[in-house]
């Protein structure tokens, strides 16, 4: 019979220590989704404007923080040349935040090295333009893009282009 009375002490041990490995097991099984992306940056607002429009399509404005979480301003406005664009985010689920995720990520380094945070002349002509704001290295910037690429330097070129790619598929 002490063997019986041991075995009993231990069993509540054992099942403790089982229930920790499949606890353990399970965590590491879980499926990557987008909290598993981290941004270089703390927070990246992009968008885009047009003035003189009608209707929903006219102003868009999306906010991807550190973790790759999405957000969409509710009520979008007309950004500042003055300052960094504020907004009311709220959280999307959206199938395109590998794209948003994209783009930014192909923010070219030259733009960072800019002086003027308005680059061409956007919306002079009613054409619109393109917005966006980054946190990185404790510094904020923001530019305000020309949709017309011939009035921005090269390098940003391709890159304004890919952008009204990605908000044409996250308006839709």
């Amino acid at each position: 019979m002490p063997f019986r009375n041991s075995f009993s002490a231990a069993k509540p041990i054992c099942q403790a220590f089982g229930i920790l490995i499949l606890v353990l097991l399970l965590a590491g099984c879980r499926t990557p989704d987008s909290t598993d992306i981290h941004l270089p940056y703390r927070k990246v607002t992009f968008g885009r404007f047009y003035g003189f429009c009608g209707g929903s399509d006219c102003l868009a404005m999306y906010r991807l923080d550190r973790s790759g979480q999405m957000k969409q301003d509710a009520n979008p406005s007309y950004p500042s040349q003055e300052a960094h664009y504020q907004g009311n985010f709220k959280k999307i689920n959206t199938v395109d935040t590998d794209l948003a995720l994209q783009l930014v990520a192909n923010i070219p380094s030259e733009l960072w090295d800019e002086t003027e945070h308005v680059l061409g002349c956007p919306d002079c002509a009613d054409q619109g333009g393109i917005y966006l704001g980054v946190e990185k290295d404790n510094k904020k910037f923001f530019y305000m893009m020309d949709n017309d690429t011939s009035a921005l330097p090269v390098y940003l070129r391709q890159w304004v282009m890919d952008a009204h790619q990605a908000l044409d598929r996250l308006q839709d």
